[in-house]
């Protein structure tokens, strides 16, 4: 792992859209959220990313949906990809040398 603040318990790879699509369908008949969060490594850097975020909102889980991203991979993204995305939350750490730009 070449991140500082990812858990030594997490398999390498990329979460299950199937599988996650399964646990958003179970739950979404027992759990009513305000806001479904996707963190955690850096939700940008799946491929299938946008499949995720459409899960996540026809799954009715949420009223809303996040993604919590350090914003360095935001330039790889092209128009629509974040359709299904209600709040795109950066953080910006001390130390990170990127500029942003408005």
């Amino acid at each position: 792992m070449n991140c500082d603040h990812g858990s030594p318990l997490a398999r390498a790879g990329f979460s299950n859209l199937i599988q996650f699509q399964r646990d958003l369908s179970i739950l979404s008949q027992v759990l009513e959220l305000q806001t479904l969060k996707l963190v955690g490594g850096e939700p940008l850097l799946p491929p299938e990313i946008c499949a995720f975020l459409s899960v996540a909102k026809k799954s009715g889980i949420a009223k809303r949906v996040q993604i919590w991203t350090n914003g360095l991979l935001l330039h790889r993204l092209r128009p629509g990809d974040l359709d299904d995305c209600d709040d795109l939350v950066i953080s910006i750490y001390p130390g990170v040398s990127q500029r942003w730009d408005p």
